[in-house]
């Protein structure tokens, strides 16, 4: 068996997600409650994933999937930002104060 390409590892991270949030929105259907975002699991799942592409794409022989590696990439440096009390992009910040 050969080495996971990014683009594997992608592909089955999103048909995690992709699972998870139908299981998700399933429950709360049935529940009788519109889906809700809970924002620290999502961050915590950002995170993951990101550090995830970038692990594999450190560590792959096969071209990377330039897109999936940037998207990472701009995560990690917006999420590092905002740790560190960089200001919110505008959009966020707009609807924060509207």
């Amino acid at each position: 068996m050969g080495h996971s390409t990014l683009e594997d590892t992608i592909a089955a991270a999103a048909r995690k997600l992709d699972l998870m949030a139908a299981q998700t929105a399933q429950k709360i259907r049935q529940a009788g409650r519109r889906p809700t975002v809970d924002p620290n699991e999502t961050l915590s799942r950002l995170r993951a994933l990101a550090a995830e592409i970038l692990a594999t794409a450190d560590r792959s022989t096969d071209g990377d999937d330039p897109e999936g590696v940037a998207m990472a990439e701009l995560f990690q440096a917006l999420d590092e930002w905002i740790e560190r009390g960089g200001f919110l992009p505008a959009p966020w910040l707009e609807a924060i104060t509207s």
